[in-house]
């Protein structure tokens, strides 16, 4: 037979017996002619280019109402961004005005404060100065600044008594 091993397992065409009779049997369709099927295609090339045109202007127009919309929802967010800012401006300024305002308040409630201790410590040293006058001791002055006796070191606990509030300096 042929020397290639892949062609010894299948039989020729030429080998088989021809049955006329199924091909008979089955009709081919008729074949189109040429110049039918030419005409169909250049009609259809023809319709082609003006719905692709038709399309694309579709497609235009919605693209420009799209961006024209887009254009009216930038403007309203634009006059919303700049009544914001507007409106920030304000609390800003709102904001520092209380600021400087708390800042005054914290200044004069200090030197009110420092005036009152000016004003207990001129006490306490005029009453100290009395007692000095009338031999009374210990003076208001010597209970106010000495500090507590040394009861920790009795190691005592119910003895010790709180010191004294420091009222100013001597």
């Amino acid at each position: 037979m042929s020397k290639h091993p892949e062609h010894e397992g299948k039989t020729a065409a030429h080998d088989k017996p021809h049955d006329n009779r199924a091909e008979e049997a089955t009709p081919a369709p008729p074949p189109a002619p040429p110049s039918k099927l030419k005409r169909i295609a250049h009609y259809a090339l023809l319709g082609f280019a003006p719905a692709m045109s038709i399309l694309a202007l579709l497609v235009a127009v919605t693209a420009f109402n799209h961006s024209q919309s887009s254009q009216e929802q930038f403007s309203k967010i634009a006059s919303q961004s700049e009544s914001l800012n507007a409106t920030l401006a304000t609390y800003k300024s709102e904001l520092e005005r209380l600021n400087v305002a708390m800042a005054q308040l914290k200044d004069s409630q200090q030197d009110e404060r420092r005036k009152r201790e000016m004003q207990v410590a001129e006490i306490i040293q005029s009453v100290t100065r009395m007692q000095t006058k009338m031999k009374i001791f210990p003076t208001l002055e010597d209970v106010l600044y000495v500090p507590p006796a040394p009861a920790a070191a009795n190691g005592n606990d119910n003895d010790k008594k709180p010191a004294a509030p420091s009222m100013g300096a001597k």
